[in-house]
């Protein structure tokens, strides 16, 4: 069951001047339902072209209720509706085919591998960080030297250990 929380994203939900997006509610299969686990509401930052989209697509006049993402008759749109486009698309790309719902594992897994901070992934993406760890740990990046760093700059220097010991 593939529930989209972008789907009923809501005209009050977007601060476009702060470049972020409220994230509390889904849709399946025409009903709208709470998101599905606790940690999946949130407020989600967004990338700069995303937020040049969302000002293009924009009405002149958008009042809170008004869904975001509609559809041609002006009705907020069914994520199952983007299936057999998505199909085509990856067919034509030569790619595997995979769910909509993969394009979140591809962000997580791209963010892992650049490093990003798990904790702000986790706020961002709604995905707790044991199972950040379990599904993408293979991504981590080792920071290990760089943590080992910090503290070693915390730790008191030789040279001072050295004046304390010889003044004892």
């Amino acid at each position: 069951m593939f529930k989209s929380p972008t789907a009923r994203v809501r005209g009050g939900d977007l601060d476009l001047n702060n470049g972020t997006a409220r994230i509390v509610r889904s849709r399946h299969l025409g009903q709208e339902t709470g998101t599905k686990t606790r940690a999946a509401g949130r407020i989600v930052e967004l990338m700069p072209a995303t937020i040049e989209i969302l000002r293009a697509i924009q009405p002149l006049n958008v009042t809170p209720n008004m869904p975001v993402f509609t559809n041609l008759q002006g009705r907020p749109i069914e994520p199952k509706a983007f299936s057999t486009y998505w199909y085509r698309c990856l067919r034509a790309l030569g790619l595997p085919i995979r769910g909509l719902y993969a394009t979140k594992d591809s962000y997580v897994s791209l963010a892992m591998s650049r490093g990003v901070d798990p904790v702000w992934l986790q706020e961002q993406s709604g995905v707790r960080f044991e199972t950040l760890r379990r599904h993408y740990g293979v991504w981590m990046r080792g920071e290990g030297a760089n943590q080992l760093a910090k503290l070693a700059d915390l730790a008191p220097r030789r040279s001072g250990l050295r004046q304390v010991v010889e003044v004892s």
